[in-house]
């Protein structure tokens, strides 16, 4: 399973002596389940995305909804990200698909959604 790390460092000072402490996580995004499944052809509406290992606040996301960028994805939870489906959207591509990219790391849920 793709991954990425990043460090996280604690300084701990006791009386004159300091030490550092490096820990490395990593999240592997999954993708569990989309609301709405059905978007109206024009897009423009909202794609709420539930899964696991969404990272932290802030967390760089990115998700294509059919094959075609969101215009705008957010990062809500480690749980959940919602993005704006694109207008026009790619309705006769993509195969249904939602891609969740997370700080470079993708995970794909197939068949997930489509437009009227």
């Amino acid at each position: 399973a793709a991954s990425f790390s990043s460090v996280a460092r604690a300084v701990v000072t006791v009386g004159e002596r300091a030490g550092t402490w490096s820990s490395p996580f990593s999240y592997s995004p999954i993708l569990l389940s989309v609301s709405p499944a059905n978007h109206p052809t024009p897009g423009g509406s909202s794609l709420l995305v539930y899964g696991a290992e969404f990272g932290g606040s802030g967390a760089t996301v990115q998700i294509r909804a059919r094959g075609t960028a969101c215009e705008r994805s957010l990062w809500v939870a480690e749980t959940s990200i919602v993005c704006r489906v694109p207008s026009g959207g790619n309705a006769a591509g993509g195969g249904g698909s939602v891609v969740a990219t997370v700080a470079g790391v993708s995970a794909t849920l197939t068949d997930a959604m489509s437009y009227d």
